[in-house]
């Protein structure tokens, strides 16, 4: 596939993959625990001051996508850079207003991974 022939509407996230990460929260007022499972994908900006910063983009998993093996199949993209198709939902809380990134389902048909720089050159 083409990066100039990339298929897919809405919204895309670009970054290095950290790979797949677990994490629970309990609710104060029910106790349940719930369990989140998260991609983390990696971008580089610099600062005014000239300093490289790393900030990671948490995007959420949903159960189709776990009970379907992509967890496996992310993991195994580690360190590469990804063009992955995403999608946010929004929502109101005590304090305003927040959203979730969440990786499309159909991501393996409509993901690009891309050439490292270095290794294109040559």
């Amino acid at each position: 596939m083409d990066i100039n022939h990339l298929k897919f509407d809405g919204d895309a996230a670009i970054g290095i993959c950290k790979g797949v990460s677990q994490r629970t929260f309990t609710n104060r007022t029910t106790g349940e625990i719930m369990t989140f499972t998260e991609l983390g994908l990696a971008t580089t900006t610099v600062d005014n001051f000239g300093y490289v910063q790393e900030q990671t983009k948490i995007i959420a998993l949903s159960k189709t996508l776990i009970d379907s093996g992509a967890v496996s199949k992310l993991n195994a993209l580690k360190d590469k850079r990804l063009i992955l198709p995403v999608w946010n939902r929004s929502y109101k809380t005590k304090s305003g207003a927040d959203h979730t990134c969440y990786l499309a389902n159909d991501w393996e048909q409509t993901h690009f991974v891309m050439q490292d720089k270095l290794k294109a050159a040559s």
